[in-house]
């Protein structure tokens, strides 16, 4: 908690909580990000659960370095959004399931990841992927939502 204190103590912090700039640069940044990475992995979801078949697999596997660049633009612009409140989030429920919901739709995107690289050109082009894949991309549309909903229950909700 002294760390978290300490963060909240720097300049970085006070431009981001007081600049006419800082916050909503950082606040656009995030919800530029989310829109990147959150608005492919539905497409992805999506095309595994066998809509949008125009799209190869081929193409949907390139898509998904940009949402890795969208959610590292989530990343950075989250942590400044952190900074200036971190020891107050770290006690927020709603904060700790976004956190937690973040890492369960990492986890599942790098599994999406790897499957589509490995075994994604044995698949018929004009159907939806394997029925296990299907249930994955269920539970991954709900993480992400879920995520989002969460985040914005940040500023609602508050610490316990």
């Amino acid at each position: 908690m002294v760390l978290l204190q300490w963060f909240e103590e720097t300049r970085f912090s006070d431009w981001v909580l007081t600049s006419m700039i800082g916050f909503p640069l950082m606040l656009s940044l995030h919800a530029v990000g989310m829109a990147i990475s959150v608005g492919l992995l539905i497409v992805l979801n999506l095309r595994l659960l066998g809509l949008f078949r125009v799209i190869s697999w081929s193409f949907m596997l390139r898509v998904l370095g940009l949402v890795w660049l969208g959610l590292c633009v989530n990343f950075l612009s989250g942590v400044a959004l952190f900074l200036p409140r971190g020891a107050e989030y770290v006690r927020d429920p709603a904060f700790i399931t976004k956190m937690f919901l973040i890492c369960a739709g990492v986890s599942i995107t790098c599994y999406l990841r790897k499957v589509l690289a490995c075994k994604s050109e044995s698949w018929q082009a004009n159907r939806g992927a394997p029925p296990q894949l299907r249930f994955c991309a269920v539970v991954s549309i709900f993480v992400w939502f879920g995520a989002i909903m969460s985040g914005r229950l940040i500023a609602y909700v508050g610490p316990f």
